[in-house]
């Protein structure tokens, strides 16, 4: 069985819906494991489902916040007096 093959930042980004600047900042805080060859990085698939399983975690811990917007002030003009 052969190995699946290695994505490139442009493939990795297109998955997570990402930047490919993004995930080059991943990949130089550790974040998601690579090979280089020369000046190429390359990432593992497995590389790739750790990295989302990992921020899918972070996000069910941390839900986004309501995006409902507070009701608008009332103007001096427009109250009733």
């Amino acid at each position: 069985m052969t190995p699946a093959p290695l994505l490139t930042v442009a493939d990795v980004a297109a998955q997570l819906a990402l930047s490919a600047s993004y995930v080059r900042a991943a990949v130089a805080r550790g974040e998601i494991a690579c090979e280089k060859y020369g000046r190429a990085i390359r990432i593992a698939p497995a590389e790739v489902q750790r990295f989302r399983q990992r921020h899918a975690q972070v996000a069910e811990d941390h839900p986004a916040p309501s995006r409902e917007l507070p009701p608008a002030p009332a103007f001096p003009w427009e109250q009733v007096r």
